[in-house]
């Protein structure tokens, strides 16, 4: 079963996104876990979908990797990830191949 993260209450520009996403990439580091991420909505209001392989896997990449970097721009607003929880019906395997199981 999947966990699902979604950004709310603060708000969040598209330009802040944006230069958060770009530090992440500079650091190369990698983001263990995360099946999905979808950034959504006004420019001046985006919302974030992280969907993730576990509760484990978000939690631990958001206390050593993006509580750091939200601190480096100056986001200290944790309430813009409060809603979250499982997410039913995903399937982390692609179609079956023809003829195969």
């Amino acid at each position: 079963m999947a966990f699902y993260q979604l950004s709310t209450g603060a708000k969040a520009s598209l330009d802040e996104y944006n230069q958060v996403q770009e530090r992440l990439a500079a650091t190369g580091t990698a983001v263990p876990g995360r099946i999905l991420q979808v950034c959504f909505g006004d420019k001046d209001d985006v919302k974030i979908l992280n969907v993730w392989e576990s509760q484990e896997a978000c939690d631990s990449f958001m206390q050593s990797v993006m509580m750091p970097l939200f601190e480096e721009f100056g986001i200290t607003d944790r309430g813009r990830y409060i809603e979250t929880g499982e997410v039913h019906k995903v399937s982390l395997a692609g179609p079956a191949a023809p003829g195969g199981s």
